[in-house]
């Protein structure tokens, strides 16, 4: 699981989230999850870089894009 931040944070601040989430809801799948993750020190930090990928902005998206507009600009033959 890849869980990112809008404000800089560290390692620290998400098991101070897990603690938050799992009293809010116990049953959730994300402290089932990140309790795992802190048991087992399977977790790391990334540093940020120059692109990000998302759901909405991954590279096979952007290769589709360019290939359905070299399409349309080629008459869709």
């Amino acid at each position: 699981m890849v869980i990112g931040t809008k404000n800089p944070s560290q390692l620290a601040d998400f098991a101070k989230n897990i603690e938050v989430e799992r009293s809010d809801r116990p049953q959730s799948p994300i402290v089932t999850i990140g309790e795992d993750a802190i048991a087992k020190g399977d977790i790391r930090e990334v540093a940020p870089g120059p692109k990000v990928f998302t759901d909405d902005l991954a590279p096979v998206e952007d290769l589709i894009d360019r290939i359905l507009l070299d399409y349309a600009r080629k008459g869709g033959s």
